[in-house]
């Protein structure tokens, strides 16, 4: 119980996180793009350890290779992994690196409620807009 609460709490702070950094980057901020490398670093840290492996090394891999990063991560951190790839796509204008991140979040977000036995409706919208966007690519 104690768990799942911590989880739920992580992934709320992580949408947080993305929806603030979004309003700043809306206003163009010079402290934002001067500030950007340092956040940035400080992101893979925490992104390696929480899923114990680099950012890179999760989006370098194709969607095919999924099935093994996901054999090294326990449930609970499919969705907020998903979560940020999602993010990661929506930051992106267009193109097939979207297109893959999309991909990537969407087949997480699946394995991840096929683990748990758990969806969200919040989930069920995040599927919704994700395959209406790779539709329209």
């Amino acid at each position: 119980m104690y768990q799942s609460r911590r989880e739920d709490y992580i992934e709320r702070l992580i949408k947080r996180f993305f929806e603030a950094l979004e309003r700043v980057k809306g206003k163009n901020s010079q402290a934002l793009d001067d500030a950007l490398p340092d956040v940035q670093d400080e992101m893979a840290a925490l992104y390696e350890e929480y899923f114990g492996t680099k950012r890179q090394g999760i989006l370098q891999q194709p969607v095919q290779n999924l099935p093994e990063i996901v054999a090294t991560l326990e449930p609970h951190q499919l969705r907020p992994l998903a979560l940020l790839l999602y993010h990661d796509a929506m930051r992106q204008s267009s193109g097939e690196e979207k297109w893959m991140l999309l991909a990537r979040s969407k087949a997480l977000l699946m394995q991840g409620h096929a683990a748990t036995g758990q969806i969200d409706f919040e989930d069920v919208q995040l599927l919704s807009h994700i395959e209406q966007e790779l539709a329209d690519w």
